[in-house]
C-alpha cells in the first residue's frame, strides 16, 4: 500500500467533501431544532457552537485556519454524544452524521468512519451515513478497504433495518400475543376461523423471529476503527516486535477484534492477523 497516496486521496475526500456538504448542512438542522425539546440547555449549545464552528470554517479561506475551525467543530459535537451518553440516553443518527462529517473535513477520516457507522447502528437505513461511508471507504487503499456486501438474510429480512431493537421487540410480543388470545377464543367459541388466524399470526411471528436472529448473527462480531495515520500492525504485543506488514494501517481501517491484552489488540484486517496499540482503535 502506497501511504503518498492514501495522504493524496485523503486531501482530494476533503475538497470533495466540502463541495458536497449540502449533506452536513441538511442534517444539521435536524440536531438543532429538536435540541430546544429533547436536550438539556448544555447539550443544545454545544450543537449551536459546534454549527457555528462549522459554518465559519466552510467559509474561511485559508486552509489551516479551516481545518482548525473543523477540528473545534468535531470536538464539539463529541462533547455532546459523550454528554447524552452519560445522562443515560442514545444519541441520535443525525449527531453521529455531524460529527462525522466536521471530522472528515478536519482529516480525521477514522473517527469519521467510526462516527458514521454508529450512526447506521441507530438507524440503519440512514442515507446520508450510508453514502458518506461508502465514499469515505472508496477514499481507503484496496488493501484494506472495507467492502460491504449484502448478506442473502439482509436482502430476505429487509424490514429490520426499518425499526428500531425495541420496536421490533413489541411487535414481536404483540403478535405472539394475538396468535394466542385468537388461539384460546378459537378453541374456547369453537370457531376454525379464529384457531386459522392463529396459525398465520405464529408463522409471521416465527418469520420475524428469524429476522432478529440474523441481525444478531450479523452484529455478533466486535469491530473497530483505525482512528490514527500510521497504524503498526505487530507480531506480538511489544512495541519492539516486528511489523506484520510492510506498510502501516492508514487512519479509516475497518479491523475485526481477535483478542485483547492489557493495553494491545490482535486484529484482522485482509486476511493477517496482528497486535496494535489500543489507543490506536476506536472499538465499535
Amino acid at each position: 500500500m502506497q501511504l503518498c497516496d492514501w495522504r493524496k486521496n485523503l486531501n482530494e475526500m476533503g475538497r470533495e467533501m466540502s463541495r458536497v456538504n449540502f449533506i452536513l448542512r441538511l442534517a444539521i438542522p435536524v440536531v438543532f431544532c429538536t435540541a430546544a425539546t429533547a436536550q438539556s440547555e448544555p447539550e443544545t449549545a454545544l450543537v449551536e457552537r459546534a454549527v457555528l464552528e462549522y459554518s465559519t470554517a466552510m467559509d474561511e479561506s485559508r486552509r489551516d485556519l479551516q481545518l482548525q475551525r473543523f477540528g473545534i467543530a468535531e470536538q464539539l459535537f463529541r462533547q455532546c454524544t459523550e454528554q447524552v451518553i452519560r445522562m443515560g440516553r442514545q444519541p441520535s443518527a443525525d449527531l453521529y452524521l455531524n460529527l462525522g462529517n466536521a471530522a472528515v473535513q478536519a482529516r480525521h477520516i477514522g473517527v469519521a468512519i467510526s462516527a458514521w457507522r454508529r450512526a447506521l447502528e441507530v438507524a440503519p437505513d440512514h442515507r446520508a451515513a450510508k453514502q458518506n461511508l461508502e465514499y469515505a471507504r472508496a477514499m481507503l487503499p484496496e488493501t484494506v478497504r472495507r467492502v460491504h456486501s449484502e448478506r442473502f438474510s439482509e436482502t430476505l429480512f429487509f424490514w429490520t433495518n426499518w425499526l428500531t431493537p425495541r420496536e421490533r421487540q413489541t411487535i414481536l410480543a404483540l403478535i405472539f400475543l394475538l396468535s394466542a388470545v385468537s388461539y384460546a377464543v378459537g378453541i374456547n367459541r369453537k370457531l376454525v376461523l379464529l384457531r386459522r388466524g392463529a396459525l398465520l399470526f405464529l408463522g409471521c411471528w416465527g418469520v420475524l423471529e428469524l429476522g432478529e436472529f440474523s441481525v444478531g448473527s450479523n452484529v455478533s462480531r466486535t469491530e473497530a476503527v483505525v482512528i490514527v495515520e500510521d497504524c503498526v500492525l505487530r507480531s506480538a504485543d511489544s512495541e519492539n516486535s516486528a511489523p506484520r506488514l510492510a506498510n502501516p494501517l492508514p487512519d479509516g481501517t475497518e479491523v475485526e477484534l481477535v483478542q485483547a491484552r492489557e493495553r494491545w489488540l490482535e486484529v484482522s484486517v485482509a486476511g493477517r492477523t496482528g497486535w496494535v496499540l489500543a489507543s490506536q482503535l476506536d472499538v465499535l
